[in-house]
């Protein structure tokens, strides 16, 4: 499942304008993410390959993936699901079982 979560920290384009951002990311493997991130119209290079994989949208983009079929899910909730997918990614071990109960800070 794809879920989108709303990110602390907003995204500041190139003219200064800041803009609520969000991250989207899959629950269930990484080919599911970068398939839909691609049917929405993202560039690959777009990915963020780090602790929890994950896409920034905001904008056209944000609209785009709910109306695709995105759900909306709290942060918690967010970093719970897509923690399991950065298993692929990650080195699990490096982070530990509860890594992800100690980045959330603030729900969103």
């Amino acid at each position: 499942m794809i879920v989108i979560s709303k990110s602390i920290i907003p995204y500041t384009d190139k003219k200064g304008k800041v803009h609520e951002s969000y991250h989207m990311g899959s629950t269930e493997s990484l080919t599911e993410l970068h398939t839909f991130a691609q049917s929405i119209g993202l560039k690959r290079e777009w990915f963020q390959d780090k602790l929890i994989p994950h896409y920034d949208v905001f904008g056209g983009m944000f609209l785009r993936a709910k109306e695709a079929g995105a759900k909306i899910v709290k942060s918690r909730e967010f970093l719970q699901g897509v923690h399991r997918t950065a298993r692929e990614t990650v080195p699990y071990s490096s982070h530990g079982e509860n890594y992800v109960h100690h980045v959330v800070i603030k729900e969103a």
